[in-house]
């Protein structure tokens, strides 16, 4: 299974470059799950003094995913959602996968949007390994089958929610992918 994570362009005006932490602590937690994903990340972020845009662009030659995945954050939404559906346009095949701050508090009109398939709702760090683990185990076909009591997630094909997520413990956090 292959993961492309997008890191979209802030839009924000900065002097430094901000590590997307928010990814790295994503792929940890899938890592620790005993499936094999090959992950990609297309950082627009860090094209900021070139054209993110041509990253984005690059992206989609490459090979396809079999997830998109993204965060939303409120002051980059507009660029986010941008970047996702210009990828799935060269992957129409590839399950989108949302989360983030925007995501939990706007996931019935995220999840309307049409090249939106599953919105993580809360901290992901649980709920999106579980997620990914499930498509590789039981494909597109059966996925919502096998999340449907899942909290925290949204699933675009029945607009639901499974029960609320548990917050997740600090002790039991993993540290980010390097």
């Amino acid at each position: 299974m292959r993961i492309c994570f997008i890191n979209p362009p802030s839009g924000l005006a900065r002097d430094f470059y901000e590590i997307p932490l928010n990814i790295a602590y994503l792929v940890a937690c899938v890592r620790s799950r005993p499936i094999a994903v090959d992950f990609d990340v297309v950082d627009m972020e860090l094209a900021v003094d070139k054209d993110p845009w041509a990253v984005l662009e690059r992206r989609g030659l490459g090979p396809a995913p079999d997830v998109i995945a993204a965060p939303l954050y409120t002051y980059s939404l507009g660029a986010c959602l941008t970047a996702i559906e210009r990828l799935r346009h060269y992957f129409p095949e590839a399950l989108t996968i949302v989360g983030g701050p925007h995501a939990t508090l706007a996931d019935t009109e995220m999840i309307s949007r049409e090249f939106i398939d599953v919105l993580i709702v809360g901290e992901g760090d649980d709920s999106f390994p579980e997620v990914i683990e499930a498509l590789e185990k039981h494909g597109r076909r059966g996925l919502w089958s096998a999340i449907r009591n899942l909290g925290g997630v949204v699933f675009k094909d029945h607009i639901s929610q499974g029960p609320a997520k548990k917050s997740c413990a600090t002790n039991d956090t993993v540290l980010p992918a390097s």
